[in-house]
């Protein structure tokens, strides 16, 4: 018998249930991505002939940039954990002693 302990993990054929989700990192990297897209096509869709016709910015072109920011500011408030945590990264302790008691 050896000393060294058996690795927990399923074998390399199956994956354990924590990597079939995508981390938060990808999730938020990719939400910003999407959203300054969303962002860039909305603001720029006249000259790239995408608008669907009229003039001047368009009520869909408005729709498109208000979806792109909020997709865009949820990603970095995820990227940056201020959703999801449960609070702050770093535990606080009592200004007054708590009895134990």
């Amino acid at each position: 018998m050896s000393s060294i302990p058996r690795n927990p993990r399923p074998p390399s054929g199956g994956s354990d249930t924590a990597s079939t989700f995508a981390s938060p990192r990808l999730v938020a990297m990719a939400l910003i991505a999407v959203g300054a897209l969303l962002v860039l096509g909305a603001l720029f869709a006249d000259p790239l002939g995408i608008s669907g016709g009229g003039e001047g910015f368009g009520w869909k072109q408005l729709i498109a940039t208000i979806v792109g920011l909020v997709l865009a500011i949820l990603g970095t408030g995820l990227l940056l954990g201020a959703f999801g945590r449960g609070g702050s990264p770093t535990r606080r302790e009592p200004l007054v002693p708590l009895d134990e008691t």
